[in-house]
């Protein structure tokens, strides 16, 4: 008799929770999509708010760069994707319908833009007639807005911290001045670019050691990520 009381009431649950997953069928839908960037790199951890109709609900992608809102009621919504380093993306209007999914598909973030922070500047310690210059030119051939603003950034031979930098101009042009000399690594850095790198750099006393070629960026290999095994300073105005 016991047994046979404990079956119903599992029985009577199970039809329960079925009841529920169809009234939730009836009443809601999902919204799914995949956020990349311009190169269609997916983007783990981006940052999805779904609201309107009376809800906010905010989640994360995964990392295959998918996200899934399940059960949102029907409704009218408004999605924002936001993720360091990108600029916000948002898809407006969005209806979603009971019982189904809404496939938002591909979210493509583009890379913010450079900002120059007019704050605190990177000074260096003053030398006498014996600080040394290098200048150069870069190019990218590939970005519609062209060579400003690439970082060019000395390190030691033997050390991943910056010693100096600075920012390329409209023309591609950069100078790194007020330099002590020796021998450095040199590294052109810009967000979707491979870096270029050059490995040998002489700064000799009171002199201006200049490129006699240009430092050429190449974009990243669609759905590849350029990564970099050194640390940047922040950029500043100059």
């Amino acid at each position: 008799m016991l047994i046979g009381a404990v079956v119903k009431v599992a029985k009577a649950g199970a039809a329960g929770l079925l009841a529920i997953w169809a009234l939730h069928a009836q009443i809601g839908g999902a919204i799914s999509g995949v956020v990349v960037d311009p190169t269609g790199a997916l983007i783990p951890n981006a940052h999805v708010a779904v609201s309107g109709s009376g809800i906010t609900a905010p989640l994360f992608t995964n990392a295959e760069g998918r996200f899934v809102s399940s059960v949102v009621p029907a409704g009218e919504y408004e999605i924002r994707v936001s993720a360091p380093g990108f600029q916000a993306a948002a898809r407006t209007a969005v209806q979603v319908k009971a019982g189904s999914e809404t496939k938002l598909g591909r979210i493509v973030l583009q890379v913010a833009p450079i900002v120059c922070d007019p704050g605190p500047k990177i000074t260096f310690e003053p030398i006498a007639s014996t600080a040394a210059e290098i200048t150069g030119m870069v190019e990218v051939p590939t970005r519609a807005d062209g060579p400003a603003g690439v970082a060019v950034t000395l390190f030691g031979k033997r050390s991943k911290r910056p010693i100096h930098s600075a920012l390329s101009d409209s023309a591609g042009a950069f100078a790194l001045t007020g330099v002590q000399p020796g021998t450095y690594r040199l590294i052109a850095h810009l967000e979707g670019y491979a870096d270029f790198v050059v490995d040998s750099v002489q700064a000799k006393p009171g002199s201006d050691t200049r490129f006699r070629w240009a430092l050429v960026l190449r974009a990243c290999r669609p759905n590849r990520r350029c990564k970099t095994t050194h640390e940047f300073p922040p950029l500043v105005c100059l």
